[in-house]
């Protein structure tokens, strides 16, 4: 969930405590609990604004991995349960293209990618939504015609 503080704001408030105001005449005057600022204090007590940046940065920098992670897994998770023959046979690395594509859910270029079939030699699938766009254009062409 969004912070209505920003960092910056964050470490600002807590520098008017270290500068000798009471705690609780700083919560009533940002509209903060006394537990929303001890929190702060134990997250942001000794930082300033450019470390607060840099955590800001790392953390965004540690989710970006974690998903890259997470899809790797994946694919390996795929790759073993595809692989379990060879897949030396053009004929059965498209089975496993339309395996990893129906039953995985991948798009055609990344199931190719990842089985080892180059993308030109499968056909393109168009995939529709149940209730797509054409029949919405077949439905407005009725109404005019």
């Amino acid at each position: 969930m969004k912070s209505r503080f920003s960092e910056e704001r964050i470490i600002g408030i807590l520098k008017e405590q270290q500068a000798g105001l009471p705690v609780a005449e700083i919560c009533r005057r940002h509209g903060i609990s006394d537990a929303t600022f001890y929190t702060w204090c134990s997250r942001f007590g000794d930082m300033e604004v450019s470390d607060a940046r840099r955590l800001k940065a790392l953390d965004e920098e540690n989710r970006k991995l974690k998903k890259l992670l997470a899809e790797a897994m994946l694919d390996v998770a795929t790759l073993r349960e595809a692989l379990g023959k060879k897949l030396l046979t053009p004929g059965a690395r498209r089975t496993a293209v339309n395996w990893a594509i129906e039953e995985k859910g991948y798009s055609q270029r990344r199931a190719c990618g990842l089985i080892g079939l180059e993308p030109k030699t499968e056909p393109h699938r168009v995939s529709r939504r149940p209730f797509g766009l054409g029949q919405a254009a077949k439905a407005w062409t009725s109404a005019w015609a």
